[in-house]
């Protein structure tokens, strides 16, 4: 893709780029691009306010995002800034990002993917377990993957963005956005971890929002209240015909808490998804820009 101008996204993982890494990464996008641009994610507090670097070929963005920002709306804050044919987003180590990794990451553009995603060959196990979890209650063509990096085209993104004002989560986006795609793994580790809390947070919210979790979990805890309550009402039967003296009073409460706590788990599973279509509609996005500072090329 020599001819494509090219937008890198990277998002603050806590340790503060040094020069010599950005302006490597300056070069390695004006040898592999035709032009090119760089975003880099951070709030007020990451330090990046006095950052100064000079001697670059293409324009720096940084993107100050409100410290109370999710970081899902720091990145779409991120892509709205965005303006390349190409845009990258990386969250691996930024030296990692070499003119043969930037052609590797594009190579697919050249035969028609306007969404490539690449996974982490060293993703820890747990990560893989709950990711294949998920997919499981999800349909096999729209599987959620936890990506260290995403190529996206401009209109590919241009989607992304009109849907991040009814769905918050990237990577389910990402999932069900309608385009022609392609996911490849690579020996490149995530920049930094995420805190327990987030790894939390964003289970959550991928299980209650992504998939049928919602549908599924109640019916199936529906189905073995019903049948509790059903082996109860059996049972006081049972006794009443062999023994002709109707049972203790406990039986009947529950019998009544079985089914009726079946009849209101049945009806959260059958009513969750239009519940939360509904959510999604009524969703008013918020940026989460602060600020922007731009360095503009120097030569």
């Amino acid at each position: 893709m020599k001819q494509a101008y090219v937008s890198v996204i990277l998002p603050f993982s806590g340790k503060l780029p040094s020069t010599q890494e950005i302006n490597a990464l300056d070069t390695a996008l004006r040898t592999s691009s035709r032009n090119h641009e760089l975003i880099l994610i951070a709030t007020f507090d990451s330090g990046l306010s006095n950052f100064e670097i000079n001697d670059l070929t293409g324009p720096l963005s940084i993107v100050y995002t409100n410290t109370v920002s999710s970081q899902n709306s720091s990145r779409v804050a991120a892509f709205g800034r965005a303006v390349g044919d190409f845009i990258i987003e990386w969250q691996g180590p930024i030296g990692d990002l070499t003119k043969d990794r930037i052609l590797e990451l594009l190579e697919p553009s050249n035969h028609g993917a306007e969404l490539i995603e690449f996974e982490s060959s060293f993703q820890p196990l747990s990560s893989r377990a709950f990711y294949s979890f998920a997919n499981s209650l999800r349909s096999s063509r729209i599987p959620v993957r936890k990506a260290v990096g995403r190529v996206f085209s401009r209109r590919v993104l241009g989607q992304l963005l009109l849907g991040s004002s009814f769905e918050p989560q990237i990577n389910v986006l990402c999932a069900e956005l309608p385009v022609q795609r392609s996911c490849k793994t690579i020996q490149v580790s995530f920049a930094a971890r995420q805190s327990f809390r987030e790894r939390i947070a964003e289970g959550m919210s991928l299980l209650s929002k992504a998939s049928r979790f919602g549908t599924v979990v109640p019916l199936a805890l529906a189905t073995v209240s019903a049948i509790f309550g059903i082996f109860v009402a059996f049972y006081a039967l049972t006794l009443f015909l062999l023994n002709g003296k109707s049972p203790e009073g406990w039986t009947t409460l529950m019998i009544v808490t079985g089914l009726g706590q079946a009849s209101i788990l049945a009806l959260i599973g059958m009513t969750w998804s239009r519940i939360d279509s509904l959510s999604k509609g009524l969703t008013r996005p918020r940026d989460a820009t602060a600020e922007v500072v731009v360095f503009p090329p120097t030569n």
